[in-house]
């Protein structure tokens, strides 16, 4: 990847997420957050539900994309 031109991984992820889109994958994917915030506000206590009922679900999001951000997850 490291030898493509300048932009072309940006334009070529561009490409699928607009293909995913189209085959309603963002759709199914966004369905499938919503369980996991459901799967986690009902689990044992952890950081995500204390932050979450301490200070909202979007927070709690934010905290557990800053988390996965430190290990490379979200660019």
């Amino acid at each position: 990847m490291c030898l493509l031109p300048q932009g072309t991984l940006v334009k070529n992820k561009a490409s699928l997420r607009r293909q995913f889109e189209t085959m309603g994958l963002g759709a199914k994917l966004a369905a499938n957050e919503d369980s996991a915030i459901i799967g986690l506000s009902t689990a044992a206590p952890n950081d995500f539900t204390e932050i979450s009922r301490r200070d909202g679900v979007g927070a709690a999001l934010a905290w557990q994309k800053a988390r996965f951000a430190e290990v490379g997850a979200f660019r």
